[in-house]
């Protein structure tokens, strides 16, 4: 994942799509608790009975990424030593 301006960018989704696709995913838990949602769309694929648990993994997801956005933490830097006979 490349590292821009003290960021991990990720290039497959934007931070605001992945907000987007967070709000998606909870109300397609309110949705399949509530019991309205037999078929689901999200973008071009449609799904039919998901199940919860699978709502939540990709809510997950999108959170994680959404996180990756917020954090400014730097990699991590690697020292070469050389050895030399003198």
């Amino acid at each position: 994942m490349p590292y821009v301006n003290g960021k991990y960018i990720n290039y497959s989704f934007t931070k605001k799509e992945c907000e987007e696709m967070v709000d998606i995913c909870k109300q397609a838990m309110v949705d399949l608790m509530s019991g309205q949602a037999q078929e689901y769309t999200i973008g071009s694929r449609s799904v039919k009975f998901i199940s919860i648990k699978q709502a939540q993994e990709m809510l997950d997801y999108f959170a994680g990424e959404i996180r990756k956005y917020e954090v400014g933490s730097r990699p991590a830097r690697s020292v070469a030593v050389v050895f030399r006979d003198t």
